[in-house]
């Protein structure tokens, strides 16, 4: 069944909010967020999302995945395109839903959200134009803790590069607190970088955590899939037949 929710729903779309849309083909997804273009009591409209410049093929009856982020809660539910434009497509919202708790839920109301994660991050001094690669410990709204290969001198300005899987870049700035050999493994460095003040205030933290989010229960998805598919190929198999007992 299709239609929008209630009033008394905690679902709730909103114009210019950033969503996940996940295309299906065959044994895989693929995964794009797009923005809501405009939400109303009959429809809901989206920005058509773009693969290697051009939009992805979408037609009218399709239906499509999608994800959101509410709070401490993913929530998953099937789109049926009704129309489809240049640019936007408007879709009809399934009534039979999904919720999944994330790793958010944890997190009391009143305290401040650690995500010991490890995502990559690309980093340079703002003066230079060198790319290093690094992988990330600790996130947090004031600092990060991330693996380097070299260290890095105290107070280097720089610029930041989060990229979480199959999700858009945040780009961000930070100082550099310290550097000291990583336990595990002495040839690299555990490095600090605290963020500037106009950063914390930011949707900076809130960006990273939400493509954060999503990106694990995407990986949850794959695996589902998987099991899914292997499940139907084990039920079409031909049982094997009993041999034949000696006379």
């Amino acid at each position: 069944m299709f239609g929008l929710f209630g009033p008394k729903s905690k679902f709730k779309l909103q114009d210019n909010m950033e969503v996940e849309l996940e295309f299906t083909s065959g044994e895989t997804f693929k995964s794009y967020f797009v923005k809501v273009v405009e939400v109303t009591s009959k429809k809901a409209s989206f920005m058509i999302p773009r693969e290697n410049n051009k939009p992805v093929p979408l037609s009218k009856e399709d239906i499509v995945r999608l994800i959101v982020l509410i709070g401490d809660t993913i929530y998953e539910v099937n789109l049926k395109v009704t129309n489809v434009m240049e640019k936007e497509f408007e879709a009809m919202i399934s009534k039979n839903m999904k919720h999944y708790e994330t790793l958010l839920k944890k997190f009391d109301k009143n305290q401040a959200v650690n995500l010991e994660v490890t995502i990559p991050l690309e980093y340079r001094a703002i003066t230079t134009s060198h790319i290093q690669r690094a992988n990330t410990k600790t996130i947090t709204k004031e600092f990060v803790e991330m693996v380097t290969n070299l260290p890095i001198p105290e107070r280097t300005d720089l610029k930041l590069f989060f990229k979480t899987p199959e999700s858009p870049i945040v780009e961000t700035e930070g100082t550099s607190a310290k550097s000291e050999p990583l336990a595990e493994d002495s040839k690299k460095s555990s490095t600090k970088i605290t963020f500037p003040e106009k950063v914390m205030e930011s949707n900076v933290f809130g960006n990273i955590t939400r493509y954060v989010v999503h990106h694990q229960r995407r990986e949850e998805r794959r695996k589902e899939l998987l099991e899914e598919i292997q499940g139907k190929k084990d039920d079409g198999k031909t049982p094997a037949k009993p041999a034949d007992k000696k006379k």
